[in-house]
């Protein structure tokens, strides 16, 4: 009977312990393959998170600006998903809550109650009909200044997502991969 090997390749990204778990019978690839699919969960972070300040998200935020962004395809795609995702709840998903995570304290994890005036005016920031895209070229631009994007509701699920992209095309069937135990996907055994 041949051993099955459980392989766990770990690090600290958005915020959280992501784990890459494989049960193989050859456990001489799984370390790479795992360091692989962190690498790029620490790009993806790198690209979009909101606490980044060199990130393409962080860099149009911090513009205020209604001039035309060149994003890179990847963060492209997201906010494209994003979209569409917004359209298909109807607004109950959206990304563009930035003025409105700020007016409650949640991004300092500073929690208040916003007056009346900051709520309207942080839900006249909020909508994805603020955000333009210019679909051949991969920019965006926003309709008006003060609208921000925050991607932690998806950041971390298509981070996941982009991983396990790479773990199939190197030819794993059994794995299981999570971003905090809170976003978690798993294949075979």
């Amino acid at each position: 009977m041949e051993t099955v090997h459980t392989i766990v390749v770990g690090r600290e990204a958005m915020g959280c312990r992501f784990e890459v778990i494989f049960n193989l019978l050859d456990n001489s690839v799984a370390t790479s393959i795992g360091t692989d699919a962190l690498n790029i969960i620490e790009h993806i972070e790198e690209q979009i998170s909101v606490y980044r300040p060199s990130s393409e998200i962080s860099g149009i935020n911090e513009s205020s600006s209604t001039r035309w962004h060149d994003l890179s395809p990847d963060v492209f795609d997201l906010l494209l998903l994003a979209k569409q995702l917004h359209s298909q709840t109807n607004g109950a998903f959206d990304v563009t809550t930035g003025p409105l995570i700020k007016a409650w304290g949640f991004l300092q994890k500073q929690g208040r109650t916003p007056s009346p005036e900051k709520l309207v005016e942080a839900v006249a920031y909020s909508g994805m009909k603020n955000v333009e895209f210019h679909e051949h070229e991969h920019k965006i631009r926003f309709q008006q200044p003060d609208v921000e994007i925050n991607l932690g509701a998806i950041g971390k699920g298509w981070a996941i997502d982009k991983a396990i992209d790479h773990i199939d095309m190197e030819g794993i069937e059994n794995f299981l991969i999570h971003g905090g135990h809170s976003s978690v996907r798993s294949r075979g055994t």
